[in-house]
């Protein structure tokens, strides 16, 4: 089975609903992959996606920062254990993508 990671650290709910569509057109097209989704509490992600079956897993990205000091470095020890395939960033910046070359994720989007 395929795993999907999708960032999106857009802070607040309305940044959320705007990618929404753009997450679902992803799992439609991937049916059958695990997708977890990565992104900031104030999206208030886990309350109002609770119940969708297309998001195995919803992190927030402020839980695996408070395990170490660098948000970088807790990132990658924390997804390096997932083995993804593909990645979807949904937002700006190199950081991102840098954490997914590390993992060896070869398709970034």
């Amino acid at each position: 089975m395929k795993k999907i990671l999708i960032f999106q650290l857009r802070p607040g709910i309305g940044d959320m609903c705007i990618f929404l569509s753009s997450i679902y057109e992803i799992s439609k097209k991937h049916k059958g992959s695990e997708i977890h989704l990565i992104t900031k509490k104030r999206t208030k992600a886990k309350n109002f996606l609770k119940d969708e079956k297309y998001i195995k897993n919803i992190i927030y990205i402020e839980e695996i920062r408070s395990k170490f000091k660098s948000s970088f470095i807790s990132l990658f020890f924390f997804l390096k254990n997932y083995k993804f395939s593909e990645a979807f960033i949904m937002h700006y910046g190199v950081k991102y993508f840098l954490i997914c070359k590390f993992l060896g994720i070869k398709k970034i989007f």
